[in-house]
């Protein structure tokens, strides 16, 4: 039998059987689903007289977490082994994977019928906190009881790691429902925290030992932990299938399948299978609704200072933030609000908020307490035991308000949650997914929950709050819109959506000296094949400002090609830059670099595809004949070149796979070679002013060109100009650019200082411009974001 039939057998046993009939609950005090059928076979054997065993009760799939497993299973049986699921907060992602695991043993077993000498399947399963390692176990022995399940978790061993007990009699310290039993068996699942199983990877065999690994929130996945971990089992995604050792599915589930600061999950998942996001499962009502409230302050608009930004993540420093959020102004404007909005309307309201550090929760939680309202706060200073206890009483309703910081994101299963108090600001969409799933997980006392989110009263670029996960911005423009976006549902902020869009095509958006340059900037275009700001090419302004400003909200996944390529690059902690139309480099050093190359290849089927292929380059010593100083020169160039060998490193149709891969293996060579430091984007000697021989060698370079190619309306003056802005990073991204291509990377500048002049001509004819420009250029010279 083959392994897709048997795909289609375990599919069809996870919809086949339809319960339509229940036991009588009182006469036989129990509530097992059977058929018809099963209850008519059954009814003259049954009676109050008589002893019945009845197996245990087994929870009933949603409809949609079929389809998942489904997904998977399909994707699988098609040699997809790297997928991803993403389910909204509350959809029961470790549900699916705990059915998941049973539907693919039952597989594997009617693909190896009666072999014994195949080793019985073991699943790995992932997770990062101690309360997600034992929500897991739970919830695996709920559905599947006779499965054996061991965790890998600071004190707790597995069979392969009890040797590292005190003695080996020790026993498993939890309670189970079968006796407690020495590990001395092999297990079907292991519950492993990442940073324990990193430490003891020894112990586990490398290969022919694991059937799946499930990765939980799998968001983080492409940390080092993990990826040591996946290393280790050779379970990361390869073009290479000509090994002879069996692939191991692994399967990443997590709410919000993208992180803020771009890293690329390619290099973990190929494919995201399945997903299911908040506004369909609140739909369909497998989330409960929310009501959100924005609090506008003016002591909320210091969010704009870029100063306050971590550049690595784009997020928040979080001290510089706490600075402005943690204030005696700012704590009573949290105090009155929840005194004001919440209380009248719910009393018994069981209320999370989310500071932003341990000083600032800890502060406005004396604040409550000052002003009668039963509080608590948990920080990662919290011993365990009370944070259990803590988390206990404000489930049985003994505490009001229960505060946090960074510690009920993620694994927190509360869901008596019918109110969430947003005091800390972000710019991260999957961290505000996951603050607010915290509140949408069904309640038999609750109908909604009430988000209230504190913003600042001027436009904060960058800042995600609850209308910017339906597409709609912060900002309103009336007094009677924004009380109308006031306590608004989450589910009606689609319908209003489409309502500001059908308003917006109705209006005149833009002024007439908008449009003028757009016509203006539509014919420089056509002229010069493109806006070629920070060394790329668009082919209209909107497909510029779509990808430097839509781009930046949306997931990595969304992205066509050539938005990738620029969000990757401009965000990419180490400095690439582009020497050709489809070709990036990075320096490592002066010896070696890496580069990117965009190519075109069949398909075998009469169409191309698009392929990415990362090359190093070593440089072999040079001539003794050869001058130092002309390395740079034209004349020079080809001898270069000749003397540089590339090594074809990895391919792939996603530019973020080699984007992630090349980090990756970098932050490994440092970890491996701490004296060895290869330059970031933000290396303090870049900021600093470039030496006179780089920078007058720039200016001859450049000079040399201009007198060539004669651009337009461009001086000398306007390049003397630009090039005295450069800091030293800047002139050696340029000197390392020409030192690969000697003319694409100056046709480019020329072409930057073009469209300078020209938009810093329009914007003196008029105010308004002014704004614009600086959306489209910025501030900074164009070398320093490619």
């Amino acid at each position: 039998m083959t392994f897709t039939k048997n795909i289609k057998k375990i599919t069809n046993l996870i919809t086949s059987r339809n319960h339509t009939t229940l036991f009588n609950q009182k006469r036989y005090n129990c509530s097992i689903p059977i058929t018809n059928q099963e209850l008519n076979n059954t009814t003259d054997t049954l009676s109050p007289n008589k002893t019945v065993t009845v197996l245990p009760i087994q929870p009933t799939l949603r409809e949609y977490q079929k389809d998942c497993i489904n997904a998977c299973l399909d994707h699988i049986s098609r040699g997809i082994y790297n997928i991803g699921v993403s389910v909204a907060t509350g959809g029961g992602k470790t549900v699916i994977f705990s059915n998941l695991i049973k539907n693919y043993k039952n597989l594997l077993s009617l693909s190896n019928p009666q072999n014994n000498n195949v080793p019985p399947p073991v699943f790995l399963i992932l997770v990062h906190r101690r309360e997600l390692v034992y929500q897991t176990y739970n919830t695996i022995k709920k559905f599947q009881p006779d499965l054996e399940v061991q965790i890998e978790m600071g004190k707790e061993h597995t069979y392969l790691t009890q040797d590292l007990l005190k003695s080996v009699n020790n026993t498993v310290k939890r309670k189970r429902k079968k006796k407690e039993h020495p590990l001395m068996v092999r297990p079907d699942v292991i519950i492993a925290s990442v940073q324990t199983l990193s430490r003891r990877l020894d112990h586990y065999p490398s290969h022919n030992f694991l059937s799946m690994i499930i990765i939980d929130e799998a968001h983080h996945s492409v940390a080092n932990t993990y990826l040591n971990i996946l290393t280790h089992f050779d379970a990361l995604p390869s073009d290479d299938n000509s090994s002879n050792v069996k692939k191991i599915p692994v399967i990443g589930f997590s709410a919000t399948m993208e992180r803020q600061d771009k890293k690329a999950l390619g290099q973990i998942m190929q494919e995201i299978v399945y997903d299911r996001g908040i506004f369909q499962m609140i739909d369909d009502g497998w989330l409960c609704d929310a009501k959100f409230s924005l609090v506008k302050t003016k002591i909320l608009n210091d969010l704009n200072d870029n100063s306050i930004l971590n550049k690595d993540t784009n997020d928040f420093v979080l001290h510089k933030l706490s600075g402005i959020m943690n204030t005696p102004e700012m704590n009573q404007i949290i105090l009155q609000t929840y005194l004001t909005k919440v209380v009248p309307k719910n009393p018994s309201a069981s209320t999370l908020l989310f500071g932003v550090d341990i000083e600032h929760v800890e502060t406005l939680n004396e604040l409550f307490l000052n002003n009668g309202i039963k509080s608590a706060c948990v920080t990662s200073k919290t011993k365990q035991f009370y944070r259990d206890k803590i988390v206990t009483d404000f489930k049985n309703g003994r505490i009001d308000v229960l505060m946090n910081c960074g510690i009920f994101t993620e694994g927190t299963d509360m869901p008596n949650i019918d109110c969430i108090l947003l005091c800390r600001p972000t710019r991260s969409r999957s961290l505000l997914v996951q603050m607010i799933g915290r509140g949408l997980r069904l309640h038999k006392n609750k109908k909604v929950c009430h988000i209230i989110d504190f913003v600042g009263t001027s436009n904060e670029v960058g800042l995600v709050s609850i209308p910017t996960l339906a597409g709609i911005g912060n900002h309103i423009n009336t007094t009677s819109e924004e009380e109308d976006m006031n306590d608004l549902l989450l589910s009606e902020l689609p319908k209003l959506k489409e309502k500001i869009n059908s308003d917006d095509r109705s209006k005149t958006l833009i002024t007439k000296h908008e449009e003028d340059l757009k016509r203006q900037f539509r014919e420089h275009i056509e002229k010069n094949n493109g806006l070629d700001v920070v060394f790329a090419t668009f082919d209209s302004f909107k497909a510029y400002y779509d990808v430097s400003q839509n781009s930046e909200q949306k997931p990595i996944d969304q992205l066509n090609n050539w938005e990738k390529e620029y969000v990757l690059i401009k965000h990419s902690k180490y400095p690439w830059i582009k020497f050709a139309d489809k070709g990036w480099a990075l320096s490592l050093s002066p010896q070696y670099h890496f580069r990117i190359y965009k190519e075109k290849k069949n398909d075998g089927n009469g169409s191309q595809e698009t392929i990415y292929v990362l090359k190093l380059y070593v440089e072999f010593p040079r001539p003794v004949s050869a001058k130092k100083d002309d390395i740079y020169s034209e004349s020079d160039n080809n001898k270069w070149n000749n003397k540089m060998k590339a090594k074809i490193i990895k391919s792939s149709s996603k530019f973020e796979d080699l984007v992630g891969y090349t980090e990756y293996y970098l932050e490994k060579y440092q970890s491996h070679n701490p004296q060895t430091l290869v330059s970031t984007r933000y290396s303090n000697w870049r900021k600093n002013t470039p030496t006179a021989k780089q920078l007058n060698y720039l200016k001859i370079k450049a000079k040399r060109f201009y007198t060539k190619h004669q651009p337009d309306n461009i001086l000398e003056d306007d390049i003397e100009e630009y090039f005295n802005r450069f800091n030293r990073g800047e002139c050696s991204d340029l000197l390392f650019a020409l030192s690969i291509a000697p003319v694409y990377p100056l046709d480019k500048t020329f072409k930057v200082i073009q469209n300078r002049k020209k938009l810093s001509q329009l914007s003196r004819s008029s105010t308004s411009g002014g704004s614009l420009i600086e959306k489209v250029l910025g501030k900074t010279n164009s070398i320093n974001l490619i």
